[in-house]
């Protein structure tokens, strides 16, 4: 049978036997433990259990622009249907339980994707905040121009552009296609094309059907 033990306190960890011991997560100061049925993680740098036990461990997510490779990740734990984020560092809640889903892979190296009652938003878990709310069907096309942060979302089939550093739409949700690239927003709508610039914040061309 298997049993986690504590050498530096000489100590026996776990009191039943263990399923299975996943040492993959050794880098990071933590192994994960399955053991009655439950996965519980136990910390290497504490000595101690992490992470409630009275949650279920759904995923790990990785977080950015941390100073220390044992906080590079975060668990996603669920408790009476809805989810939120744990630190692996500490085992302290990061968030409410505010959460649907939690995709386990950033959007553009820097925010948690998230559902809230079947709408998409951002999370940004380094600043505890949301990036953009559970307001979109899809949230895609992440872009940076000049600084700023951009993405489309979409809401009932139609497109506009969100500045997550301005927190703010610059192109309305009315389109059926759009297309960010040179500092430029190519905009289609109902066969009519138009062209916005993101660095004078404003339309710069309007041509019904011209295929710009």
């Amino acid at each position: 049978s298997l049993h986690l033990y504590n050498v530096p306190e000489n100590l026996m960890v776990t009191n039943h036997a263990c399923e299975s011991i996943d040492d993959y997560w050794l880098d990071l100061n933590f192994v994960l433990v399955k053991q009655e049925g439950k996965q519980r993680v136990y910390s290497l740098t504490q000595h101690k259990w992490i992470l409630p036990e009275d949650h279920t461990l759904e995923s790990f997510v990785p977080i950015p622009d941390v100073d220390s490779l044992n906080r590079n990740l975060v668990a996603v734990m669920k408790k009476t249907g809805k989810k939120a984020l744990f630190s692996l560092h500490s085992g302290d809640r990061l968030t409410d339980y505010l959460f649907d889903e939690v995709v386990d892979t950033l959007f553009a190296d820097k925010y948690n994707p998230v559902k809230v009652a079947g709408k998409s938003g951002l999370y940004d878990v380094a600043n505890k905040r949301f990036a953009l709310q559970c307001d979109y069907n899809t949230i895609s096309g992440y872009y940076v121009f000049d600084g700023d942060e951009y993405v489309v979302v979409t809401k009932s089939g139609k497109k506009g552009v969100y500045n997550l550093t301005d927190k703010k739409l610059v192109v309305a949700i009315l389109n059926d296609d759009i297309d960010m690239r040179g500092g430029y927003v190519r905009i289609e709508r109902s066969g009519n094309y138009a062209v916005y610039s993101l660095e004078y914040n404003r339309m710069v061309f309007d041509s019904p059907k011209s295929g710009v």
